[in-house]
């Protein structure tokens, strides 16, 4: 079993608390200009091509709904995502 760790108590509380800032994204294969995002929401079905937080390839979740967030810790929302998204910080 993976056990998931925080650098500090307050990275915990932030990873489930609901989202205080949100930023529109455009796809780019470098880091979300306002950091490590807790999780990604998609506003029009795609495919979501992510780099997570610990990852040092992305991985494409395909056919994505709209309306699904994928709680991943991401740092990147790369070239290959045609949904789009919202960063949820």
């Amino acid at each position: 079993m993976t056990t998931t760790t925080y650098d500090s108590a307050e990275d915990a509380i932030r990873a489930t608390a609901p989202a205080k800032r949100q930023r529109a994204v455009t796809p780019a294969n470098a880091d979300l200009p306002d950091g490590v995002a807790n999780s990604i929401e998609v506003v029009t079905a795609g495919n979501v091509q992510l780099l997570a937080e610990g990852d040092t390839v992305a991985i494409t979740r395909n056919a994505v709904a709209a309306g699904v967030i994928i709680r991943v810790r991401t740092k990147q929302v790369q070239t290959g995502t045609t949904a789009t998204v919202i960063a949820l910080y």
